[in-house]
């Protein structure tokens, strides 16, 4: 039987002073790219392969991310969830914080808080019954954002659909 599980993502930093979309297409600076501009992700997957949420920033190694992955995991009991509203388009997402640090996100946007807070829920009880996938992460090719269409929503993570 299929279980929810942890899978990771490297991708490269545009080379050129930007945003790159992870986790969404707004993304979040790029502070823990490694010199070479690597980074890595983490997804977790549901049993059926849908996306349920994505880590709040990059790393830059693997040994990094797979760490976030257990300090979320270990962490689980003092973690803080929050739900956010987009004014822009009305939709609503979920995030997750550890002692003030925003570690995981929705992987999508909800029209309904309902259907947000379900997500979450979702996540949460996934999250700690999740394998934590050994395979080579996969590689991300992802839109570039120039810097000066970054709003105030979108380093705080919720802007954006």
């Amino acid at each position: 039987m299929a279980m929810p599980r942890f899978l990771f993502v490297a991708g490269t930093r545009p080379p050129r002073d930007a945003w790159f979309g992870w986790p969404d297409r707004l993304g979040q600076r790029g502070e823990h790219v490694g010199a070479d501009g690597s980074w890595f992700g983490w997804r977790l997957a549901a049993a059926n392969n849908r996306e349920l949420a994505r880590s709040a920033s990059v790393f830059a190694d693997l040994g990094g991310c797979r760490a976030a992955v257990t300090q979320l995991r270990d962490s689980m009991d003092t973690a803080t969830p929050a739900t956010v509203v987009d004014a822009a388009t009305g939709l609503r997402a979920w995030q997750l914080s550890i002692d003030g640090e925003l570690v995981a996100v929705s992987a999508r946007r909800y029209h309904r808080q309902r259907e947000c807070l379900y997500s979450l829920a979702h996540f949460l009880a996934a999250a700690q019954i999740a394998q934590i996938s050994s395979a080579a992460p996969r590689g991300a090719r992802l839109p570039v954002h120039d810097t000066d269409t970054a709003s105030a929503g979108d380093l705080a993570g919720i802007g954006g659909a």
